[in-house]
């Protein structure tokens, strides 16, 4: 092969390397795009609590696709609570869900 193909099959590889980079960016882009798109909205309410709830028995409850150890966590947070000593029944406790 003499030089001028060589360099011609270089810029051809190269072209087709560009493009292949520009096509998975706007590939990766428009999942991304999908993926926020999915995200559910958070909504919050308040629930009574009745005798013998636990942080954990109600996060098993609305924990959706979140894991249960977290939405514990996030409870705790969101509700200003330390640990399940502070639940009383009749008084309420704020929760989120997705809709």
């Amino acid at each position: 092969m003499n030089t001028a193909k060589i360099r011609i099959f270089r810029i051809g590889i190269l072209i087709i390397l560009i493009a292949a980079i520009i096509f998975g960016g706007i590939i990766i882009s428009r999942n991304v795009a999908a993926a926020a798109a999915a995200k559910q909205e958070r909504y919050y309410t308040s629930i009574e609590l009745k005798s013998g709830d636990s942080l954990w028995s109600i996060a098993s409850a609305y924990h959706g696709d979140e894991s249960v150890s977290d939405y514990v966590d996030e409870l705790r947070k969101i509700n200003n609570i330390i640990n399940d000593e502070g639940l009383i029944a009749g008084r309420y406790l704020t929760i989120y869900y997705y809709n």
